[in-house]
């Protein structure tokens, strides 16, 4: 399929991608109006779930990590959240580094300050 799409035009007509796309609009480069302080949630929660980390054979060729650890949130305690729930990824590994997960265990309950990915470098 993709072969029949290329010969139907002259190779010298085709353009990189990065020559047809149109520059992004003014309004997509604006920063968003609310400010970090506004974004952030803080929450007393108690910590219901922590995943395994990967092992080292696992993780290569990789060189970071990620944990999942759940959260019964407890109280709102500024900012807006209505989830019983959170999802919190704390890092595992950095640079092939193993970071110290031991001082959050199941069952305590933590003062946390969550602040939103969505539309930042690190949303994946």
């Amino acid at each position: 399929m993709l072969q029949q799409v290329l010969s139907s035009q002259p190779l010298a007509s085709l353009k990189p991608l990065c020559e047809s796309a149109s520059p992004p609009a003014a309004a997509e480069l604006t920063a968003p109006s609310e400010s970090p302080a506004e974004q952030t949630v803080s929450v007393t929660a108690r910590l219901v779930f922590k995943s395994k980390p990967m092992s080292l054979d696992q993780l290569l060729p990789y060189q970071e990590s990620l944990v999942g650890f759940v959260y019964d949130v407890k109280k709102v305690v500024a900012g807006h959240h209505t989830a019983q729930q959170i999802l919190i990824m704390h890092p595992a590994d950095i640079r092939l580094a193993r970071q110290s997960l031991r001082k959050y265990r199941v069952g305590r309950t933590y003062k946390l300050q969550l602040r939103q990915l969505e539309g930042t470098p690190w949303d994946t």
